[in-house]
């Protein structure tokens, strides 16, 4: 009763692959190995796949580009709009300062011409 059992177990174990059943199995087409799983892709559409893919990678760079240019152009207007407001600023200090040197000063601490502020007065003025 052994002897039928041990024969099975030797006829059913695998033998490895030579070297020419290596090399055969390896110049067969794809489609046609024995082992090759129909739901995996083929080579040629991992590539196009790629290639789309890329594509569209590049029509994003593309985007972002053109984003980064209008961006950089609205940060120069904006910087030349400050620099712009900078120097009227400076304009204008100096025009302040040139009235101020020219109003004469009392004694007193007063503009000529300035109101006496009046507790009526200040009172009215704040409630507007």
């Amino acid at each position: 009763m052994i002897a039928p059992r041990l024969t099975s177990c030797i006829s059913q174990q695998r033998v490895p692959p030579t070297n020419q059943q290596w090399v055969e199995q390896a110049s067969r087409p794809q489609g046609s190995n024995s082992n090759f799983n129909s739901n995996q892709p083929t080579l040629k559409d991992l590539v196009l796949g790629q290639a789309k893919i890329t594509k569209n990678i590049t029509k994003k760079l593309m985007y972002n580009d053109k984003m980064n240019e209008n961006i950089n152009f609205e940060l120069e207007n904006l910087s030349s709009s400050v620099k712009n407001q900078l120097s009227f600023n400076k304009m204008i200090g100096t025009q302040i300062a040139q009235i101020a040197a020219a109003i004469p000063v009392n004694h007193s601490g007063k503009i000529p011409g300035q109101h006496e502020n009046s507790p009526k007065f200040v009172h009215t003025a704040t409630e507007q």
